[in-house]
């Protein structure tokens, strides 16, 4: 390994997590394109340093998330392909930059939060009239898919929609897909 550079090995999403919330800064290397490393690190608080891939058509690693959030949680930096020295002295400018003005929180864009995901679910069992199969809403394995995911409690909300669309309890459904509580 390189001085300074410490390799974590493989980590569960929980223990990744845990390591995005002891950092200030996460540079992303271009690959993979939309990694979710860079929504992690902006929810828990880190800055994400954003490669520009293509000066020309200004593409970078996470377009998403350079667009929907930006400073002071997404820096760019012009990654230079066959110049290394340079692609270092602009990550560097971008992080000076970054650290000049961390945030003292985490975010997570409107369109992302858990409440918004269920409005939409809501939504789409409500106009459909249809329940999603439980497979494809559930990526668990063992129980848990992701940080903090917790199967029983979205079985027993999903329990608790299915039951509700039975009854034609549109108003209650609406009233849960409103509330902020439901933490799986």
């Amino acid at each position: 390994a390189k001085r300074g550079v410490q390799n974590h090995g493989k980590l569960t999403p929980r223990q990744f997590a845990a390591l995005i919330r002891q950092v200030h800064l996460v540079v992303g290397f271009g690959r993979p394109l939309d990694s979710p490393t860079a929504f992690d690190a902006v929810a828990n608080g880190a800055v994400f340093l954003n490669p520009i891939l293509n000066v020309t058509t200004n593409t970078s690693q996470n377009d998403r998330l350079r667009h929907l959030v930006g400073e002071p949680y997404v820096y760019d930096y012009h990654l230079v392909p066959n110049d290394p020295r340079q692609t270092v002295t602009n990550v560097l400018q971008s992080a000076r930059r970054a650290l000049q003005k961390l945030p003292t929180s985490g975010f997570i864009p409107a369109r992302q939060n858990l409440c918004t995901l269920r409005q939409t679910v809501c939504q789409q069992l409500l106009e459909k009239d249809q329940l999603c199969e439980e497979k494809s809403m559930c990526l668990a394995a063992g129980g848990k898919s992701h940080v903090g995911f917790n199967q029983a409690k979205y079985q027993d909300d999903l329990k608790l929609i299915q039951t509700l669309l039975r009854d034609g309890n549109y108003a209650k459904l609406q009233e849960i897909s409103q509330m902020d509580n439901h933490n799986y």
